[in-house]
């Protein structure tokens, strides 16, 4: 009986963590890090962009758009890199790693 009352408590916590699920946004490591230098400033160039979403609620096309306007706003293309499950809080377990290269000159 108590293992069962234990399955019972995982499932409802996963469908909790799912039905809660943020939608995608790109996670800018130490955001909120007071005592870095340049603390609330924008950034004046980017090499690299995450993008944090949960598959659940999110389509491919949703986190490319994301990563390829905040690229855009540096004059870049994002290109994909990784993908990992261990930057992003678990409301939004995937993180999407692009990295941003200048656009191919005609």
């Amino acid at each position: 009986m108590e293992k069962n009352l234990s399955v019972l408590s995982v499932l409802i916590l996963c469908f909790a963590v799912v039905a809660c699920a943020s939608p995608p946004y790109v996670h800018i490591q130490n955001e909120f890090n007071r005592s870095l230098h340049g603390f609330s400033q924008e950034s004046e160039d980017i090499t690299e962009v995450t993008v944090c979403y949960s598959s659940s609620n999110t389509t491919n096309r949703d986190v490319m758009k994301l990563a390829s306007d905040r690229c855009a706003l540096f004059g870049k293309k994002a290109v994909f890199e990784t993908q990992d499950y261990q930057t992003c809080p678990l409301s939004t377990p995937v993180a999407a790693q692009y990295v941003c290269v200048a656009p191919d000159k005609p």
